[in-house]
Order: C-alpha cells, then structure tokens, then sequence
C-alpha cells in the first residue's frame, strides 16, 4: 500500500499533466485521471483517499474521482520515505514543478476544507495535520511531528568511455 503524485508532460507544451495514485496492498495502483495543468502558473493540487475513492482536485475543484480497487492497509514500510524528485535512469518524467508548501493529514479532507486550506480561515484544518513543510528557506516540519526533510542530489547522468572509464555529471 501507498501513494505517489506524478507530474509529466503534456503533448501540448502550454500544458503538463498530473496523476495521483493509491497503491492497493497487491501493490496495483487505482489512478485519477491525468488532469491537465497550465505551465508557469501556479496551481493548487489536492490528492484525497477515503478507502472507497481517489480524488484530485485542481484549485480546490474536482477534477477525478475513481473508484478504489482492493484492499489498502495504511501500513507503510519503514524504508519508505517522500520522494520528490525523478530518477536518473529515467527520463520519462522531464515535466517540474515548483512546491510553495506540501501538507499531510491523517484523514481525507471534504471538498469544502480543500478550498480552506491555502485561506488559513479555519483553524480546524490543523488538528489532523500530521506533516506541514513550507519550503521558505529550509525543509522543517512545522506540524507537530517535525518531520524534517534532507537534500540529496543524486548522479543526473553517466557514460563509459572506450577505455572502461566511468564519467558522471
């Protein structure tokens, strides 16, 4: 069981596209529908899962709803951990994005909080929060959990020369 957000390109160049998906405990995933973005503007993206559906909402409306398939646990290996980033190996995701802030609750919010939680006018929307990183210079957790993130950067790029040299960027 789990879940991931994807961003990828659109074939339109003034678009780009976004997934969200719930992984059942078969590992399969149950995907929203790719929603399509506009490039350089700012969006407010909001996955939810209540066991039965997986939501996207765009701007605080509704773009998918799919049904959930299987059995979701909740239980999350230990090795696992956020990942935001893309592989090196792989260049099938070159679409990127900008986080301005990136929130977890341990409930799936309604469709009337999604569009309360970038207005700060409900303080209720804090009492589930279980991760809240604001990106504004640092990667604290500022939920109750401190949950700090750290900065990796892994090899972008490798290539052997004739001789059996390994030359990396």
């Amino acid at each position: 069981a789990g879940w991931k957000v994807e961003l990828f390109p659109s074939s339109n160049s003034t678009m780009k596209k976004v997934r969200f998906t719930v992984f059942n405990t078969n590992g399969e995933p149950n995907s929203s529908k790719d929603i399509n973005m506009p490039v350089g503007k700012f969006s407010e993206i909001t996955g939810t899962f209540d066991r039965k559906y997986v939501r996207i909402f765009v701007n605080g409306s509704l773009r998918s709803e799919t049904p959930f398939a299987g059995n979701y646990s909740g239980f999350i290996d230990h090795n696992n951990y956020l990942k935001v980033a893309g592989d090196a190996y792989c260049t099938c995701y070159l679409a990127s994005g900008t986080f301005d802030e990136f929130r977890f609750y341990n409930y799936s919010l309604k469709s009337q909080e999604i569009g309360k939680i970038n207005s700060h006018s409900d303080d209720t929307l804090d009492k589930g929060l279980v991760g809240y990183w604001k990106f504004d210079g640092n990667l604290k957790d500022y939920s109750l959990f401190k949950n700090d993130m750290f900065y990796n950067t892994p090899i972008s790029s490798m290539a052997f020369a004739p001789d059996g040299r390994l030359f990396y960027t």
